[in-house]
């Protein structure tokens, strides 16, 4: 993980860092051209899997007193954010200044066995993902596939639903077809093909 300049406690992962900073010299001016036609657009930053991090990344570095954002006049209360089966992308800090940084809206849409969205293992690297999350109970065998909302990612509805997620060990023990299965849909809807895995 590498340091955010302005403040060495948030700690982002070094990979999706370098990306979305090259990514945002390329979005800036499309920014900045679609802002003129539409001064009081609000934006949209989405992605899944690894568009999913880089749309994190972008978007939270784009509203940083120095970000392409903030110098074309964006408000913070603009943005919006959906990631959908991304990694965890930061430490602890990062998490805080992610949740607290005055997004519009911010949604993580994760599955329960989609081994993409607990990498890399909190528990071994210290990563975490942002809150306010969409929680789909993918297993198979429990005949539940119904999207509940948890917050700040803690099992604290009182059924137990947002606490069904697998850990990478037991994803992985599925196999790779199941892997890709479970990360290649979300809601039906195939958002990925066999090269994103």
């Amino acid at each position: 993980m590498i340091p955010l300049p302005s403040d060495k406690n948030i700690m982002i992962h070094r990979g999706w860092t370098g990306v979305a900073k090259n990514l945002t010299a390329t979005l800036s001016p499309i920014v900045e051209r679609k802002l003129q036609q539409y001064p009081d657009a609000n934006f949209l930053f989405s992605g899944h899997s690894s568009g999913a991090a880089w749309s994190a990344l972008i978007a939270y570095y784009g509203v940083q007193p120095d970000g392409f954002l903030s110098r074309l006049g964006v408000a913070v209360q603009r943005v919006n954010l959906v990631t959908i089966g991304g990694p965890r992308l930061g430490n602890q800090a990062f998490v805080d200044s992610i949740n607290n940084i005055g997004f519009s809206h911010v949604l993580r849409v994760v599955k329960s066995a989609d081994p993409v969205a607990v990498l890399p293992p909190q528990t071994l690297f210290n990563f975490y993902a942002h809150d306010e999350e969409l929680f789909i109970n993918s297993v198979k065998e429990s005949g539940d596939n119904v999207p509940v909302f948890c917050e700040d990612q803690q099992p604290s509805k009182v059924d137990g639903s947002c606490d069904k997620r697998l850990n990478a060990a037991q994803i992985l023990l599925k196999g790779v077809d199941e892997f890709k299965q479970q990360h290649l849909f979300y809601l039906d809807i195939k958002l990925g093909d066999n090269s994103c895995v």
